[in-house]
């Protein structure tokens, strides 16, 4: 009997990529090997290459794969196998590379039994397992050319799964016990423009809207430019749609947004925010700040704190920049030094900190939707809330998988503590 092990690094893409090979895999009569000590037939590495941070955890799992099961086969997918497949092909223990468009052959490589995949291109899910949240793509690939980015060229064109096998996959999910459903993409924005005939996400969203399912779906990261009023107007009145919003600002500063190849304007992302928080009061609004962009001077930095600062929004995710082999930024002068770089982020880390804090007191006394996803022992029950909050309840019954209105009450170090 074979048996196998996956190891995923990355965006929400990449994971239900890989949940989507250990369906299959599992189908086909393989045994996933779940204790971390054991060394299966086969370890199949999914991995990312947007940062040299991610490239580095990818060879550093790899490297120790193989010392510790020297006798397993290693299979890399993933965004690095197509950037850099030789690379990875030097790697002790690296059986075969496979880029992202190979992986639907993946279960048939491991099995030897399933050489391919009927229905086309397009991966759905029947269960997200071992989440209580589960992903769906529904859209892959990008058109965008950001001058920092490599996702383009190691995901290809933007490809949009036809809305009818969307709405087949939530009910699957929903049937399987998923109480909210996240809706991914690599760039979900453009979902739509290669269908024929052509669509958008608000088309999308109308169909969920008016289809059986009666679940949450939450918005994964979607572009300032692609956030049409059709969208915030059905997210306003919706029941179903989480009033959560990831939308990436990347930098505050008009001229850096400009090198970075951004098609917005500071003005106008803060427009958008307004928008949204007149049609929807409470949503969340989440955003992406990178720092240290080449040409990112002193004053471009302050002036990107200060806007940000200025926002209404509920929580950042910062980041340095990192030069990717082959992008019109590697070639930019005026690089922004190691240590500057680290010290930029500490203060946009320090701001989002206080952004986070703000927003969590916000809810103190308020009452919310809560799915709970994990038991933190002692009668603990952990989950997010439609808002996005991080909430933990005592309860002696078993909340697993369930959505339940939660009081919040106080905060602690990174959530709010709430009684149902």
């Amino acid at each position: 009997m074979i048996t196998f092990a996956i190891h995923t690094l990355g965006c929400k893409v990449n994971f239900y990529e890989s949940a989507w090979i250990r369906e299959r895999l599992l189908a086909a009569g393989a045994i996933e090997e779940e204790d971390p000590n054991a060394c299966p037939d086969w370890i199949i590495v999914n991995t990312c290459t947007v940062t040299g941070r991610a490239d580095r955890q990818s060879r550093q799992l790899i490297y120790r794969s193989a010392r510790r099961c020297p006798d397993a086969k290693i299979l890399v997918t993933g965004c690095y196998a197509d950037r850099d497949p030789e690379t990875l092909r030097s790697l002790p223990g690296v059986t075969c590379v496979a880029p992202n468009a190979e992986k639907p052959r993946l279960p048939g490589i491991v099995t030897s039994c399933l050489p391919k995949v009927a229905g086309g291109w397009w991966m759905t899910l029947n269960r997200f397992g071992g989440h209580v949240r589960a992903y769906l793509v529904a859209q892959n690939g990008c058109d965008a050319r950001c001058a920092y980015c490599v996702i383009p060229r190691v995901r290809g064109k933007s490809r949009s799964k036809p809305i009818e096998t969307i709405l087949r996959e939530l009910d699957a999910l929903k049937s399987a016990g998923h109480p909210e459903v996240v809706l991914c993409g690599i760039h979900l924005g453009l979902y739509g423009r290669d269908l024929s005939p052509r669509k958008n996400l608000g088309n999308l969203l109308e169909a969920i809207e008016a289809h059986s399912f009666r679940g949450h779906v939450r918005i994964s990261s979607l572009e300032p430019m692609e956030f049409s009023e059709e969208i915030i107007e059905i997210a306003a009145s919706s029941e179903k749609i989480c009033p959560h919003f990831h939308i990436p600002l990347q930098n505050g500063d008009k001229e850096i947004l400009k090198r970075m190849n951004r098609p917005y304007t500071p003005a106008s992302f803060e427009r958008l925010i307004n928008k949204l928080k007149t049609a929807i009061p409470d949503c969340t609004i989440g955003s992406d700040v990178m720092v240290g962009f080449p040409g990112e001077t002193s004053e471009a930095f302050e002036r990107s704190v200060d806007f940000v600062a200025s926002l209404p929004l509920s929580y950042l995710h910062v980041f340095p920049y990192s030069e990717r082999p082959g992008t019109p930024s590697a070639s930019f002068p005026e690089k922004v030094p190691e240590s500057t770089k680290k010290a930029r982020v500490a203060r946009f880390l320090a701001l989002a900190s206080e952004k986070r804090a703000a927003f969590h007191a916000s809810w103190t006394g308020r009452t919310d939707t809560v799915i709970f996803e994990q038991c933190k022992g002692k009668g603990t029950w952990s989950g997010k809330s439609l808002h996005y909050l991080p909430v933990r309840v005592k309860s002696r019954d078993n909340l697993l998988g369930k959505a339940m209105k939660v009081t919040f009450t106080s905060l602690r170090d990174g959530f709010v503590l709430g009684v149902l």
